[in-house]
């Protein structure tokens, strides 16, 4: 009786779309719950690591992930630019063997054992791919951006990078702009105390709370018209993103009409950001990018966030989830506390247009 053969090339070219950028000397995970038996609901998720990485770590965070989505299967893809990828091709080096080892025994403990393990030298058009296991398993990768993956993260508005590095680039200070607005944050942070210390005075904490939602909502339909902030509106907005009570509210935009541009908003306050005030876009951005599925990008936006201030306690519990691989799908309560927290101001962001 013939077997059917799985071909995997849509699947490796997909990849780049999944991550958000061109993987280089990693291995790329997909695991399956294929929603079988007393699993009831289909789902999968994409993990990545670099080939040099320590393998007891990156075996523990991929056999997590595989629990938490209660996994049936893995598939590995190894790109590595130093195999051959003509008759004879070369198999991993002896560091990777191990780690493809332990990876097998890792993800049998956690019942998700893994299937498949082709490689390639990199996920681009025309490039080969070949099985681990099976000599005559081969094929020629057709153009990543053309799948379906790819349509779909074009239609959320975000970008593929042609590196890790490239994505990590796109959310870190630009200095010469940085430089403009540190100019202008001295004064933007003693107007902040000094709104505050108002607040408080009058007991004026809904109004204040209130002011600074919509002018970040503002600066989010400019950002909708095609306008850009000046340095001093970035100094600003940074200030007004440093209050709990409106980052909280701001939850909400992750999960509405007006997502694509509140992302490009907390981008472009990354990009203008080199101090402190950078937790508060960081964050949002990264459950923004959780939410919709971008694991990758949230654990930059993640890691960006606590350097600028290790105490932020929303990075904090983003970290913590990203760390224990928790779908995506048990986060939204975040943004049903964001409207509810808005509504308590008097703005109703369940409506709301850019």
């Amino acid at each position: 009786m013939s077997v059917h053969r799985f071909d995997p090339t849509a699947l490796i070219a997909s990849m780049p779309a999944s991550l958000g950028y061109e993987p280089e000397r990693q291995i790329v995970l997909v695991l399956f719950n294929t929603g079988s038996g007393e699993r009831t609901s289909a789902r999968s998720m994409v993990a990545s690591f670099a080939l040099a990485d320590p393998v007891a770590p990156a075996v523990t965070r991929t056999c997590d992930a595989a629990r938490q989505i209660d996994a049936t299967y893995a598939l590995a893809i190894v790109v590595d630019d130093r195999l051959v990828d003509s008759p004879p091709r070369t198999a991993p080096d002896s560091d990777v063997e191990v780690l493809l080892a332990a990876l097998v025994d890792g993800l049998d403990r956690a019942s998700a054992s893994l299937a498949h393990v082709w490689m390639t030298r990199r996920i681009v058009a025309g490039s080969t791919w070949w099985s681990l296991t099976d000599a005559s398993d081969h094929g020629v990768l057709t153009d990543p951006g053309q799948t379906a993956a790819a349509s779909d993260r074009e239609a959320q508005g975000c970008t593929t990078f042609s590196s890790r590095q490239a994505l990590i680039d796109s959310v870190s200070p630009d200095p010469g702009l940085a430089a403009e607005v540190e100019r202008w944050m001295p004064a933007a942070r003693t107007r902040a105390q000094r709104a505050r210390q108002r607040a408080g005075a009058q007991d004026s904490w809904d109004s204040h709370y209130r002011r600074g939602l919509l002018h970040t909502l503002f600066c989010i339909a400019d950002v909708a018209a095609g306008e850009e902030l000046a340095p001093a509106g970035f100094a600003e907005l940074a200030m007004t993103l440093s209050e709990q009570m409106v980052l909280d509210c701001l939850h909400a935009t992750a999960s509405s009409e007006y997502q694509v541009q509140a992302e490009q908003l907390w981008t472009q306050l990354l990009r203008a950001l080199a101090g402190p005030e950078r937790a508060g876009p960081a964050a949002l951005l990264a459950y923004s990018a959780y939410l919709r599925g971008d694991g990758v990008l949230a654990r930059i936006c993640v890691q960006a966030a606590l350097d600028a201030n290790p105490s932020h306690w929303t990075s904090r519990l983003l970290w913590a989830a990203l760390d224990r691989g928790i779908p995506a799908d048990k986060l939204p309560a975040w943004t049903r506390f964001g409207v509810a927290a808005a509504a308590d101001l008097g703005i109703d962001l369940a409506r709301t247009d850019p």
